[in-house]
């Protein structure tokens, strides 16, 4: 019984390793458009998504929210006020000061940027 089940397996295996698991044939799904919640988001989207994140009461989330708000750099720069009620109002101190990074972050490359 067992070392039958381990020859089907092994036959399985060998197989869909020598015609591949799709058997040269395209994908089904092919052309048929994707849900907005699964399209890939612009960069105004990712930080629409990262303003409303601040004001979560998880504050990991909160905190990667300021770190990726940081990171769009001057792109950003919508989010400041967001961000400094983050700083002010947060009550947890490692939001605070991600807020207040990611301020500072933003506004070094707008005006990294302005002088260009």
């Amino acid at each position: 019984m067992l070392r039958g089940c381990l020859y089907s397996g092994l036959l399985v295996v060998l197989l869909t390793g020598f015609t591949g698991c799709s058997g040269g044939r395209t994908p089904t799904f092919e052309g048929v458009p994707q849900a907005d919640t699964q399209k890939e988001k612009t960069p105004e989207e990712r930080i629409d998504y990262a303003i409303g994140a601040l004001s979560r009461e998880s504050a990991s989330k909160a905190a990667a929210a300021c770190k990726r708000l940081a990171s769009y750099g001057a792109d950003a720069v919508r989010a400041i006020p967001d961000l400094e009620k983050c700083a002010a109002n947060y009550p947890v101190e490692e939001v605070k000061a991600a807020a207040e990074a990611a301020i500072v972050s933003i506004r070094t490359a707008e005006a990294g940027t302005t002088e260009e």
